[in-house]
């Protein structure tokens, strides 16, 4: 199974290709990463592995991964768990930016996964089965609602609040299959990226 250790924006940004060539050029000129793009990452542009001096970034012995730019709308947590053998990461809670209710409260994973789904609260169903067609539509840069069942208020799908279990974006850079990171590089990559708007996830 693969790790990753991304840093992204919490909401979508102007111009992210921009920033993507700012902060991929300073890893670059700091032979933290290849100045050559893999040209046989087909489904994952803008990916690069390290550089030569890509040990003075992680905090143990270990060898590179890769580094992958993503600068247009993606769902993180699809993208990182693309190997995790489903189609739809079930996420740890919907709350509505109206009255903060959670939406799928009490829907058991294991039971959603399977064929008595529709057995469970079928407004939390509905919830699952609208984000479940919304992220590719989402991705496809449509404009995606979802009307909360509990206080009728429509919402954008990237309005909710999944406490980061899942990730509407459009700037992330993933370090695939790295070592743990030093404390001082990830805050300076924090710092050039923008420390009030930039998260990052360990996986």
């Amino acid at each position: 199974m693969e790790t990753s250790k991304t840093f992204f924006k919490n909401t979508t940004i102007d111009n992210p290709k921009v920033l993507m060539e700012d902060i991929k050029q300073w890893l670059i000129h700091q032979e933290i990463i290849s100045s050559k793009e893999q040209p046989l990452e087909l489904e994952a542009p803008n990916t690069y592995y390290g550089g030569i001096n890509y040990k003075n970034i992680i905090e143990e012995e270990g060898f590179y991964g890769k580094v992958e730019f993503v600068a247009k709308r993606t769902e993180i947590m699809h993208r990182v768990g693309w190997d995790w053998g489903v189609d739809f990461l079930l996420p740890d809670v919907v709350l509505c930016p109206q009255c903060k209710k959670d939406l799928i409260k009490g829907i058991d994973p294991a039971t959603f996964y399977g064929e008595n789904n529709l057995e469970q609260d079928p407004n939390g169903i509905r919830i699952l089965q609208e984000l479940r067609a919304g992220i590719s539509l989402w991705e496809s840069n449509e404009e995606v609602n979802i009307t909360c069942y509990n206080c009728g208020v429509q919402n954008l799908i990237e309005e909710y609040d999944y406490n980061n279990s899942l990730i509407f974006t459009n700037f992330a850079i993933i370090f695939w299959n790295w070592p743990k990171l030093k404390p001082e590089f990830k805050n300076t990559l924090i710092n050039k990226l923008g420390v009030d708007t930039t998260l990052f996830i360990d996986m």
